[in-house]
């Protein structure tokens, strides 16, 4: 017996879903004013990938742009402009400047810093920097083996690097900042010392940044992350990047309050003894990567008793994941683990503040702190962990509900 024909309302929904699982027309078949316009929001690297896939996209991407280059300029760089009859100026997207491919630092501070202040004046005006949109400047991240700080030397250039780029009023479409702390509390001080002649083109920069990452090499400049630091007012990024070197000498348990209204996405490197408290009130994603000083391999904030020193405590070094319940409601992902939202928008931004509703579960502390807690020791077992839920938690694991000391970023409806 033959299967019965399907029904009429059956039949256009399969051909609607027919229609639904096309296939998409390929990128090059797209009008080229339409591309051009797609290629605006791709990050440079994902730029320099799709150039790779055809011949007709390394023209377009390649052809009409530098996708990156380096400060100062490589010696094979600069053999090609010294063998080049004419030089055609195409718009740069991403300048970066490591510390590692600068010249041995030998001799006085102060004629290393002219030296690198007179390269930037010649160097960057020969740059078409009108669609410049990544700035990465980052020091050696080599030395987190050492106690030793990036050098002073380096910081100074990075501040002239900014400094120079504001001067040509190069930051207008830079939304990927990359550069070590001092250096944009430097560029922000010379913002509003010229407001009146140049405008605070650094402080609109930072406004308008999506991706940001900071490297903290001092003490002084860990404490203005804090409340009441110069910084943490003026950014608004979506994802928030911060590397604590292990310059910053952090000998015992050392808390500190992190608040940004703004922030989506935070990954954090630091000691295991640095522990932040976030205030962040639409954070959604949080990673932490830890690490104990040079020469040692134990986790500082375990007891010493314990029979797997070298896996950390998740929840516990680097973040406080206590501190989440009042202060990041909107909170799904801690290091990959899913946590129980517990807040939603209900107006939006205004007057300066997030309008939350919070605990919409209806649960209360103790409530979620059981399934956070499971959820963590998972994790544990998941990273080879041997111990049951009942022995982890006497070690590992404070339910203990925290107060962060300063008001909160949102209202609660």
């Amino acid at each position: 017996m033959s299967n019965p024909r399907p029904r009429k309302k059956a039949r256009r929904a399969v051909a609607v879903c027919a229609k639904v699982a096309a296939p998409l027309p390929p990128l090059p078949s797209l009008p080229l004013a339409a591309l051009e316009h797609l290629l605006h929001f791709l990050p440079v690297a994902s730029l320099q990938l799709l150039g790779a896939t055809c011949t007709f996209l390394h023209q377009l991407i390649h052809g009409r742009t530098i996708t990156t280059l380096e400060f100062p300029f490589t010696p094979s760089f600069l053999q090609e402009l010294a063998a080049a009859s004419t030089i055609d100026k195409k718009p740069l997207l991403r300048l970066t400047c490591y510390e590692a491919s600068l010249p041995h630092i030998s001799g006085l501070y102060s004629t290393w810093a002219k030296r690198m202040q007179m390269i930037a004046q010649v160097q960057l005006p020969l740059l078409d920097l009108s669609r410049l949109r990544e700035l990465v400047l980052e020091p050696d991240l080599t030395v987190h083996h050492t106690l030793r700080p990036s050098s002073p030397v380096f910081v100074d250039v990075l501040t002239q690097v900014l400094t120079a780029l504001a001067g040509q009023d190069s930051l207008r479409r830079v939304t990927r900042l990359g550069v070590p702390l001092a250096s944009i509390l430097a560029s922000i001080k010379l913002d509003l010392l010229y407001a009146e002649t140049r405008g605070t083109r650094v402080l609109n920069m930072l406004a308008g940044l999506l991706e940001l990452d900071l490297i903290v090499r001092t003490k002084a400049e860990l404490n203005q992350l804090g409340e009441g630091g110069d910084l943490m007012a003026h950014v608004r990024p979506v994802s928030l990047g911060i590397i604590v070197m292990p310059s910053v000498m952090i000998t015992r348990k050392t808390v500190k309050e992190v608040a940004n209204p703004w922030v989506e996405e935070l990954v954090l490197t630091c000691p295991c003894l640095l522990q932040f408290r976030l205030r962040m009130a639409i954070l959604r994603r949080v990673a932490v990567k830890t690490y104990s000083l040079p020469g040692e391999e134990a986790c500082s904030l375990l007891a010493t008793a314990d029979l797997q020193p070298s896996l950390h405590r998740t929840g516990s070094c680097g973040v406080d994941v206590r501190s989440l319940w009042e202060g990041c409601p909107l909170l799904t992902k801690f290091n990959g683990i899913p946590l129980e939202v517990q807040g939603v928008i209900v107006v939006g931004w205004q007057r300066d503040i997030w309008w939350l509703r919070r605990n919409q579960l209806g649960k209360s502390y103790t409530e979620w702190m059981v399934g956070t807690k499971r959820a963590f020791h998972r994790d544990y077992r998941a990273r080879g962990g041997e111990l049951g839920l009942q022995a982890w938690a006497r070690t590992r694991w404070s339910p203990r509900q925290l107060k962060l000391q300063a008001g909160l970023n949102y209202r609660q409806i």
